[in-house]
């Protein structure tokens, strides 16, 4: 048998058989139903990704096989990701409650004999949609164009003799029986788009810079593939100068801000806790990114847990956070610690209105506290003149 044949009998193994695509759409048609009659605030919903693109792998092949499921709530853009993701769980639950259900962020996965759906909860506005940003990313939404990988596969397996979804299967179970090294989506991602959209400029520029935030300190960040990459890449385009900007990994899950709570106010119903901190002066970024900040012991706005808006101290009716929820009842005195702060609390903060900043300490293993830096009036007078 020829290397040819051999690889298109691997390729015709590996794609979904009619009579497991006809048991995954009637799945899909009775998730789909059963949306429509649960909820009464669904803007559209939809099947994406490798099933919809055909480049799925048959479960027998990779155990770890999904679809992907889009719910646009009409009110998404009011709340949190992570409510969305209540909703789609409690869902899960009450119509499928036999079956393996659990959160594997940003998506809702809802595990049947058959098949494995990830459900996404989205919002959409005059740009377009948006999907719950990756737990590592500052945002909490991020833009998605989910049908634009499909209409460049479609045109370039059309192109390439309908050759292009089988090259993109037979990778995907490469990838599968070697410990899963490549994300799937961006393996397809690159195979089909990359040469073709940058290939006729590599030749001609100096220098690429990859861009920043790669978060090589993060625990499962696979630092020798990245290694293996760049060596890879350069190996091909030697002329290049390649540049990283890894800035966040140096400051990644470091460094605590702890503010004290002032006051508890309630208006229409809104349960305010007043810090003295403020995101405007103390951390911008947090309203500037945006960038919604980890509270320990909190999270985000949960039905049944005491929830509250967290209002900082300057006088700008903007310094603020929306809801988040706590275990108990917050008390006047507590200390609110704001987790993963060192990376922009310091070097964007500002003294707007003389808003006292927070003392830079060093806390030691021994769990002992060396103040560093102590700001005062003459702080901000010197800053102001």
């Amino acid at each position: 048998m020829s290397t040819l044949s051999h690889l298109q009998t691997v390729a015709d193994s590996i794609k979904i058989p009619d009579w497991e695509r006809n048991a995954i759409d009637t799945s899909i048609l009775t998730l789909s139903n059963k949306l429509y009659l649960h909820f009464n605030n669904i803007e559209t919903k939809f099947v994406f990704g490798s099933y919809d693109r055909k480049t799925i792998l048959r479960r027998s092949k990779d155990p770890n096989s999904d679809v992907d499921f889009m719910v646009v709530f009409n009110d998404g853009g009011n709340y949190t990701p992570q409510t969305l993701m209540n909703r789609l769980k409690a869902f899960a639950l009450a119509k499928y409650p036999s079956n393996e259900i659990y959160q594997s962020s940003p998506t809702v996965i809802l595990e049947l004999g058959h098949i494995k759906f990830e459900l996404a909860p989205a919002k959409k506005d005059w740009f377009g949609l948006y999907i719950p940003a990756p737990v590592a990313n500052y945002e909490n939404w991020i833009s998605t164009a989910p049908q634009a990988l499909k209409t460049n596969l479609n045109n370039k397996n059309q192109v390439c003799h309908y050759q292009i979804r089988k090259l993109v299967r037979l990778l995907k179970y490469w990838n599968v029986n070697n410990g899963k090294v490549y994300s799937s989506y961006e393996l397809e991602k690159v195979l089909v788009s990359f040469e073709n959209i940058f290939g006729d400029f590599i030749p001609k520029i100096k220098w690429l810079n990859v861009g920043g935030g790669h978060l090589m300190t993060r625990k499962d960040y696979n630092i020798e593939h990245l290694i293996q990459v760049l060596k890879t890449f350069k190996a091909k385009h030697p002329h290049l100068h390649i540049v990283m900007e890894p800035g966040s990994a140096f400051a990644w899950q470091t460094g605590v801000l702890v503010s004290n709570v002032l006051d508890i106010v309630e208006n229409k119903g809104i349960k305010t806790i007043m810090l003295d901190v403020s995101f405007t002066a103390h951390m911008p970024d947090c309203l500037e990114m945006p960038y919604r900040p980890k509270i320990t012991g909190a999270s985000d706005a949960t039905e049944g847990k005491p929830t509250y808006r967290i209002g900082g101290t300057s006088c700008l009716s903007g310094d603020y956070m929306e809801n988040y929820s706590f275990e108990k009842e917050v008390q006047i005195g507590d200390q609110l610690i704001f987790e993963d702060m060192i990376h922009y609390t310091i070097v964007k903060t500002t003294m707007f209105n003389g808003v006292r900043h927070p003392d830079i300490c060093i806390w030691r293993k021994d769990n002992t506290l060396d103040i560093v830096k102590r700001f005062e009036y003459e702080d901000y007078k010197g800053r102001m003149s």
